[in-house]
């Protein structure tokens, strides 16, 4: 299946550098997820003017950031000064992708919040390159769970997060019970796979596969959770919980499928990692009729990573992002 990207560049304004760094709260206005990318290599001075087409040939979502609908992102470690903003939003209802460029001006040490709409980012168009095609075509050769990875990297990621970003706040939980913290609390951030870089994700012949990168080696005491959600307009707490329990040095292990009220787990796949790399599958034919049936339909996922410091008797759980099932790429 080909899709076109059509490339919508605003004039680009003037910035004075300073060494205080700033930050950029980016969030997301529009129904649709955005894929966006800040000081791109084809948008810095003297690159060439190729430098767009190239970079857009191949819909490689491992080079952007990603935001669901609502969601929000800080970037982190940028200069004073005007930086390039790039980025578009993906929806089945065109036939291309609107790809927008626009120029923030940040203040030393500003931590500037924006939101993202389409009617502002396209309006604010100078020229237009022309339609380029995009390749999508993907693979259908088998992903085989041996911690090698090497068989994911036709596929494109469907969350990235940039090194430099992190969540405003996360849970610690211990002895005193749960409560949110800034991140800058954290003992764990950043260590043991807690920071999270890609996540891939492909169902193929009544299988999950799924895939994670870190910032770090994964290492024992992290988790991986993806708490399942079939209606968020309840105050309920979700029903399923899948779990990807690192629990020793091995490398490998089960994935786990929680139900609420039930004490015990059930496995329901298998993992592996390797360093700082996760991947894992998980067996549709093992999961509850009632989450099989309705996991593309109506299911949407909190991905999440918890790290469990027995020697301080404490648990450090991280927010990413949301995921819709329905938009995992699916093979027949």
């Amino acid at each position: 299946m080909k899709r076109f990207l059509a490339l919508f560049v605003c004039l680009a304004c003037a910035g004075t550098l300073a060494a205080e760094n700033a930050a950029l709260t980016i969030t997301n206005g529009e129904a649709n997820w955005l894929y966006y990318s800040v000081d791109p290599a084809f948008t810095t001075p003297g690159a060439e003017a190729a430098g767009a087409a190239d970079f857009f040939s191949v819909l490689d979502k491992a080079r952007f950031g990603a935001l669901p609908p609502g969601g929000s992102q800080r970037v982190q470690g940028l200069s004073a000064g005007a930086h390039a903003l790039v980025g578009f939003w993906v929806t089945d209802k065109t036939a291309f992708y609107g790809v927008f460029r626009l120029s923030v001006s940040l203040a030393p040490g500003q931590n500037k919040a924006i939101t993202l709409k389409k009617t502002a980012a396209l309006a604010s168009r100078e020229t237009a390159t022309g339609p380029v095609p995009v390749k999508e075509t993907l693979p259908d050769s088998p992903i085989v769970i041996d911690g090698a990875f090497a068989d994911w990297e036709p596929y494109p990621a469907v969350a990235v997060f940039p090194p430099t970003s992190a969540p405003e706040q996360f849970t610690v939980q211990d002895k005193d019970g749960a409560r949110n913290l800034p991140i800058r609390n954290s003992a764990s951030w950043g260590r043991a796979g807690t920071q999270l870089l890609t996540v891939k994700a492909l169902w193929r012949a009544e299988a999950l596969y799924l895939y994670a990168s870190s910032s770090c080696p994964i290492d024992p005491g992290l988790s991986i959770f993806l708490y399942l959600f079939d209606d968020r307009k309840s105050a309920e707490p979700n029903r399923y919980t899948m779990e990807i329990p690192i629990v020793d040095a091995s490398g490998e292990g089960k994935v786990l499928l929680w139900q609420r009220g039930v004490k015990e787990s059930t496995a329901i796949g298998t993992f592996r990692t390797n360093g700082p790399a996760l991947e894992a599958s998980i067996d549709f034919a093992a999961l509850p009729d009632a989450l099989r049936i309705a996991f593309f339909d109506r299911y949407s996922i909190d991905l999440k990573t918890d790290y469990h410091d027995a020697a301080r008797g404490l648990y450090e759980e991280f927010y990413f992002t949301t995921l819709v099932c329905n938009e995992i790429y699916r093979q027949q």
